[in-house]
């Protein structure tokens, strides 16, 4: 298959959250500074590793959109990021469909969110491969883990369909 016929998505779980303010919506809770460390040290892994996306696309929620800015500020140059309401509490299918629309001219797309929808999307993305990384995500999906899943799709009209592809 041409090397044209890969792309790369990238889910991360938000990092740890704060659950100090009482009568905070979940929607609305922040990080907590054990989660702010961990996503700088995220985006320090990502950039080490070359995993800086084309481009984000992020939970409304308060607590995803602070592990965006915390991962994204140890890349030298701004990646453009969408915010999707739709993406809170969200489907793994409704993640896909947005997916889907995402540019030809994007290579690699990094999914910020909750779970259970990035665990159970990992799964889904990486359901061919006997990769040991597919076990360790089927047991637990931390908050501020990364899953870097390279995928055989000529579009991303095509995610979610046929091959799936095999964890990093």
């Amino acid at each position: 298959m041409n090397p044209d016929d890969y792309r790369t998505v990238s889910l991360l779980r938000h990092a740890k959250s704060s659950w100090q303010e009482e009568g905070l919506s979940d929607h609305d809770r922040p990080l907590n500074g054990r989660g702010e460390r961990a996503a700088r040290l995220m985006g320090d892994a990502m950039l080490e590793r070359d995993l800086i996306p084309d481009l984000a696309l992020c939970s409304s929620a308060v607590r995803v959109r602070m592990t965006w800015d915390l991962v994204s500020g140890a890349f030298p140059d701004r990646v453009p990021v969408q915010v999707e309401t739709d993406f809170y509490m969200a489907a793994p299918r409704t993640v896909l469909d947005t997916v889907r629309g995402v540019s030809p001219e994007v290579r690699h797309v990094l999914i910020v969110g909750h779970n259970p929808t990035i665990q159970a999307l990992a799964l889904v993305l990486s359901q061919t491969s006997s990769h040991p990384a597919r076990d360790r995500i089927w047991r637990k999906y931390p908050t501020g883990a990364l899953t870097a899943i390279r995928v055989q799709w000529p579009d991303w009209y095509s995610a979610g369909d046929g091959d799936s592809g095999s964890p990093w």
